[in-house]
């Protein structure tokens, strides 16, 4: 037995356990018949050493060459026939095998005993030390510590306790995660991270059947998170809530809220985003209530592309997620459609006009990060 797996039989409490195991490593060792504590053979079997066939054929020649003279001493010794020569021969090679598995058998039989002495205390090892083969000591330890169908009923019962304890401690770690979740502070977090964390407690939810995401109640949550930072924006999907409660037709929950958060995450990194770029823009300096000249170029650095995006979303093609996809932040959603556009355009583009757009923002990101040259 490897120590991963060794028991130590203390009582009752792991009586079956212990068992078990021994009775499986006996039943590999093809051993289990000459220590089996319900068996009703009496006395128990034990391995019997082979004969060996010498006394077979000494007998046999006595008996050839008559009593009288096989008792005599001295008398004349009959040879043996090439038959009996045959015969012995093949009786030695069998006696040899028969001999060799007895030796295997009560090898098997000995680490069987070592086991035992090895894997139960003191105490139990006391009240069968007096016990000679190992179906006794089994039968004597079966009467100390085998449990009654009463006391494993009851052991039954307080797992089964235990396991609906266990249950019941999931759901409310699950609803509290959520009911933790789905609250959204727009000054402390980004949404894009609170909408990666507020889908994972979900689906715990959802998995759990919790009461907090039955029918259209997690809807409701997502909406009141997004009303924080667009208002506006949920009326459309309010409408969509309504009319799925009132329909009778049964839809997909799971997949709608899915969809929803999806569509608002496509919204909130095409929209916010630029808008979040023309709020960092400094102030430009006027003359007379107009522009000046010298910063016009920087004016219209920042300003909105008069055309859309290979993927259709109004922005450059340098910060267009699809295209570079180190500008892909936690969470972000990938679009089939705006994929396949992107996949087409790189496959027709014989100037590799996306690869020198990858590699400009590559140099811009290295020229951030390195510090600047120290004065001497």
């Amino acid at each position: 037995m490897s120590e991963a797996t060794t028991v130590i039989l203390q009582g009752p409490q792991n009586w079956d356990l212990w068992l078990r195991i021994l009775k499986q490593e006996a039943i590999n060792a093809d051993v289990w018949l000459y220590m089996d504590p319900n068996t009703n053979l009496e006395p128990p079997p034990r391995p019997v050493p082979p004969v060996n066939p010498a006394a077979a054929v000494q007998e046999d020649d006595a008996a050839a060459a008559g009593s009288s003279t096989a008792t005599q001493p001295g008398g004349p010794t009959v040879a043996p026939t090439p038959e009996q020569i045959t015969a012995y021969a093949i009786q030695t090679g069998f006696h040899y095998k028969e001999l060799k598995e007895y030796r295997r058998t009560r090898e098997k039989i000995g680490h069987i005993q070592r086991h035992i002495n090895s894997t139960i205390v003191e105490h139990l090892l006391e009240e069968i030390k007096f016990d000679e083969s190992i179906r006794e000591q089994l039968k004597r330890l079966t009467r100390r510590c085998s449990q009654s169908k009463t006391d494993r009923e009851y052991q039954l019962r307080n797992l089964t306790r235990r396991c609906s304890q266990s249950e019941t401690d999931r759901k409310y770690q699950a609803q509290l995660a959520y009911n933790t979740a789905k609250v959204f502070h727009p000054r402390r977090e980004n949404f894009e991270d609170w909408a990666s964390s507020f889908q994972t407690a979900y689906d715990r939810a959802k998995q759990l059947n919790l009461p907090e995401v039955a029918e259209c109640s997690s809807h409701r949550d997502l909406l009141n998170a997004i009303s924080q930072i667009d208002s506006s924006f949920t009326a459309e999907f309010n409408r969509r809530i309504c009319a799925a409660e009132e329909s009778s037709v049964p839809s997909d929950s799971e997949q709608e809220l899915r969809n929803m958060l999806a569509e608002y995450l496509r919204y909130y990194r095409t929209n916010h985003k630029i808008r979040a770029t023309s709020y960092g823009v400094p102030a430009a300096a006027t003359l007379n209530k107009g522009p000046s000249p010298s910063n016009k170029r920087k004016k219209t650095q920042y300003n909105a592309p008069s055309k859309p995006c290979l993927c259709g979303d109004m922005h450059y093609w340098g910060q267009c997620p699809y295209v570079d996809e180190t500008l892909r932040q936690k969470g972000f959603l990938l679009d089939p459609e705006k994929v396949k556009k992107i996949t087409e355009f790189e496959a027709k583009d014989p100037k590799g006009i996306l690869n020198k757009i990858r590699e400009k923002n590559k140099r811009y990101k290295r020229s951030r990060t390195q510090p600047p040259d120290s004065d001497s």
